[in-house]
């Protein structure tokens, strides 16, 4: 199992990748499919951090 500096890395990683993807977003052109995926991926950040936040 990666390190808690790795962990804390790849959350990093994935949440300014969702992040950018939101900036690219036009409102009027987003499907709910892609709401929902972007939804989800945002869930699994959370969930990491929590696994993160109880190896501490």
């Amino acid at each position: 199992m990666a390190n808690s500096v790795e962990q804390l890395s790849y959350i990093k990683e994935r949440f300014h990748s969702v992040m950018e993807t939101i900036e690219s977003l036009e409102a009027e052109e987003i499907s709910l499919d892609e709401l929902d995926q972007l939804l989800s991926v945002l869930d699994d950040i959370e969930s990491k951090c929590r696994e993160v936040n109880q190896v501490d």
